[in-house]
């Protein structure tokens, strides 16, 4: 759902609001567009605080974030937390995050436009947005909603196998083997390093397990590091849920989190980060009974095989995965550590991903109002309302709203030779990747300056086909690459491999496909440097 059937419900009196699947910009912009916000601020403001602090600087999305709207179109962005700032680039950078295209977000009621927008720091700590644009343009709006579904394929078993490392040879090239390609299909090549992340906790109870093993996880997902690129998170996680609970031999529950890295910064403080974390997590369990975890590393030298097996027949699927197993441990003798046979929670797919256009089913049969008096666990029905829906945005915009061609970087090769090249990770602060729906992914990188920036665009190193040579895929998946001056960023946008969450995925967030780009060298001709000079 959009703002509309939010702000019906303010408007009848409601105080707290349960809003089920509701865009995420919406829970803020439906308010400010209660009051007469205009729509390009609120939207673009709702986009910003809904992931809290991740727009600060240091960024973390665990963390709040305050916006002011101003009677002169402006909105300012301050956080209560006195270590973080907000800056005009930590906002334009932030603006990119999980959208296909850096200047269209794409709405239930039309597209926010910022290709027009200004970022402007107030203080040190406080920055602001205004002249974003609300465009209500043609089909599908008004209105449009997107129709999401899944589908239950079956229950699902897990094994994570630690093997000796002369024997990874003999496993088979499809298994995902954490130390070889458990974050990517294609096997890690030298000199980067694949590092599988795995998280078990145990607890008198199997949500305190659950609990625990997921707090771990998360904490070194989202832990930020001096030289951190992939700012969208550190671990690639190949389940949905991401944990698997079991009953341990001890007698203890049990919880597992497999996941894994290519992410050279990461892989380089994770001694650090991990004794971080585990400070962290000690002090906050210290009052647990029965409480422990541990923290394994699976790389080349301890290779651990994930098996997922998924089946809606049980008696099959545990033929079917002791077959799995057993083909493994015929070549491989399974280490200490290595958790076989259990039931994970049951697997789904996408079997649904539509953007319905109908505005009679739009108005008349989606997203019904229920009213209730609430007293404590009392809640007494009192009446049911329907969405009222109005027009939002500027008709009759004449700027560019097609996202494959606003932006988009050019293929001009430069005619020069070049002078030397750059890391880019040695000229960006940001190299992150992330999904963006669940059948794309998209990259923003962003450079540490406006001639790094400058430098990186002539070389063209971004084009559509040279991305497509570095990512190794074919380039009809490239939908764009796109120049974002606002915050010196490149974004890059491709069609997914797989679905989201598929039965082979190895990372359901997207948030480790970048490693390529973090090795390659970015060519420097001396025509850049001379046209930066001269600005």
């Amino acid at each position: 759902m959009g703002v509309h059937p939010l702000i019906t419900a303010l408007k009848s009196g409601a105080r707290f609001i349960i809003a089920g699947r509701a865009c995420d910009s919406a829970l803020f912009a439906a308010d400010m567009i209660r009051r007469g916000v205009p729509p390009g601020l609120a939207y673009h403001a709702g986009h910003i605080l809904e992931s809290g602090a991740l727009a600060c600087d240091p960024g973390s999305p665990s963390d709040c974030l305050v916006g002011e709207i101003y009677d002169d179109g402006t909105a300012i962005f301050v956080p209560p937390n006195p270590a973080r700032r907000c800056t005009a680039h930590s906002l334009a950078a932030h603006s990119l995050y999980q959208q296909s295209h850096p200047q269209l977000q794409f709405y239930p009621e039309g597209v926010l436009a910022t290709e027009q927008t200004q970022y402007f720091s107030r203080d040190s700590r406080s920055a602001g947005i205004r002249n974003s644009r609300f465009i209500r343009a043609g089909k599908p709006w008004p209105w449009s909603v997107k129709l999401e579904a899944s589908v239950r394929l079956g229950a699902r078993k897990v094994s994570l196998i630690y093997i000796d490392p002369a024997d990874l040879s003999k496993i088979p090239a499809g298994a995902l083997v954490y130390g070889r390609n458990g974050v990517q299909v294609a096997p890690v090549v030298a000199p980067q390093r694949e590092v599988g992340i795995i998280v078990e906790a145990a607890a008198g109870t199997a949500e305190a397990a659950n609990q625990l093993a997921k707090l771990i996880a998360h904490r070194l997902a989202h832990h930020g590091f001096p030289g951190r690129k992939a700012a969208a998170g550190n671990i690639a996680y190949p389940l949905s849920p991401e944990f698997v609970s079991f009953r341990r031999e001890d007698g203890l529950f049990g919880a597992l989190v497999p996941g894994g890295t290519r992410d050279p910064a990461f892989i380089e403080n994770y001694s650090k980060i991990k004794a971080a974390v585990i400070k962290s997590i000690s002090q906050e369990i210290s009052t647990l009974v029965d409480a422990d975890f541990s923290i394994t590393e699976a790389d080349g030298s301890n290779p651990a095989v994930l098996l997922r097996t998924v089946d809606r027949d049980r008696a099959r699927l545990a033929n079917r995965h002791q077959q799995e197993i057993d083909g493994i441990i015929q070549v491989a003798v399974p280490k200490a550590g290595s958790r076989l046979n259990l039931d994970a929670p049951d697997a789904y797919a996408w079997s649904l991903y539509h953007l319905v256009e109908d505005e009679e089913v739009i108005r008349n049969q989606t997203f019904p109002i229920t009213y209730y008096r609430a007293n404590g666990p009392d809640w007494i029905e009192e009446g049911s309302d329907r969405p009222r829906y109005f027009d939002i945005g500027e008709v009759g915009y004449r700027g560019d709203l097609d996202e494959r061609t606003l932006s988009l970087i050019a293929d001009h090769p430069p005619c020069e030779e070049a002078i030397g090249s750059h890391r880019l990770r040695d000229i960006a602060a940001v190299i992150r990747s992330k999904d963006a729906g669940v059948n794309r992914i998209t990259f923003d990188v962003i450079f540490t300056s406006g001639e790094n920036y400058e430098a990186a665009l002539y070389s063209n190193a971004f084009s559509k086909d040279s991305i497509a040579k570095i990512l190794s895929i074919t380039p009809d998946r490239v939908i764009g690459t796109f120049f974002v001056d606002a915050c010196n960023a490149i974004k890059i946008s491709i069609d997914r491999p797989n679905i989201s969450a598929s039965l082979d995925e190895r990372d359901v967030f997207g948030t480790q496909q970048q490693a390529a780009l973090e090795c390659m060298d970015v060519p420097i001709y001396a025509a850049a440097l001379a046209q930066v000079s001269s600005l």
